[in-house]
């Protein structure tokens, strides 16, 4: 008699998105893994929801507002580990996974390694992330081509699997970004914390790159400016004292050399402003 595979709990948001979210939940119910269930949280979408309830294994979280990707993530992994489960895993609900990913995701996950796999455009050969570093000099974190699998210093909150021991210890995301660098910070914490970050070449994700960013180029720079600056400097102690020059720099000069469209300006300096000004979290654009 084989060994008991330990409960997976996989955690999808949705917002808006109901028609990707279908495709992949379809794509894990044919994992060869079978002892997992997923957690579908809905962000106060206009979406009809009643199609999931044909799936098994499927739980459904209903968000009275859009609380953004950070917490409803966190609150899909806060009633996993109220329910059982042994490994957490993050999935953006506009990927599908290969058959036998979460199995390889599960075979290397522990205490002190988190996992990602390889993550492929949709219905392409081309990688869009494969495996990721941190710059210390420049504060940004760049996808990476590896071909063999590696620890890496940066995982994409796309897809990603970790213990629920570990998710006890860390937490999830902060609440302070709302969108974008959450698994940047996560990264950051989880190293500090001494747990690894392993890139696994073989365990295979498709990603339909910005379905689920159903938002507006405004608040995209908005966020993208404010938070960055916040990441370098809640980890002062991590980067190089070279990481803020360099953002703040290159957006100056972005926007006097005309790289930037005007209707891109307003939101950056807002960002900046709203850093300095200390006004974190969800914010009307």
């Amino acid at each position: 008699m084989g060994k008991k595979q330990k409960k997976v709990s996989i955690i999808l948001v949705n917002y808006n998105g109901i028609h990707d979210t279908v495709e992949c939940i379809k794509s894990i119910q044919k994992s060869d893994y079978t002892n997992f269930e997923i957690i579908v949280v809905d962000n106060c979408s206009d979406d009809k929801l009643d199609i999931l309830y044909q799936f098994e294994k499927v739980v459904l979280i209903e968000n009275d507002e859009n609380v953004g990707f950070g917490i409803a993530n966190n609150i899909g992994a806060e009633y996993a580990s109220k329910h059982g489960a042994d490994y957490i895993m993050c999935l953006n609900n506009d990927t599908v996974i290969n058959n036998d990913t979460i199995k390889k995701l599960v075979t290397t996950t522990n205490d002190t390694t988190m996992t990602t796999g390889a993550i492929y455009y949709y219905n392409s050969k081309e990688l869009w992330y494969g495996g990721g570093e941190v710059s210390k000099w420049k504060g940004n974190f760049r996808h990476k081509q590896y071909t063999e699998s590696k620890n890496v210093t940066f995982l994409t909150g796309c897809c990603f699997m970790m213990t629920t021991n570990t998710y006890r210890k860390l937490g999830l995301f902060e609440k302070e970004y709302f969108m974008y660098y959450e698994d940047a910070d996560f990264s950051l914490k989880a190293l500090q914390h001494g747990i690894k970050l392993r890139y696994l070449s073989d365990a295979i994700i498709w990603h339909k790159v910005g379905k689920s960013i159903n938002r507006s180029i405004g608040a995209k720079d908005y966020y993208l400016t404010r938070n960055r600056l916040y990441i370098i400097s809640k980890y002062s102690n991590y980067f190089k004292c070279t990481a803020m020059l360099y953002f703040v720099a290159s957006r100056l000069l972005y926007i006097l050399f005309g790289y930037f469209k005007n209707e891109n300006v307003d939101p950056i300096i807002s960002g900046i402003k709203a850093y300095r000004n200390k006004e974190m979290g969800k914010k009307k654009i």
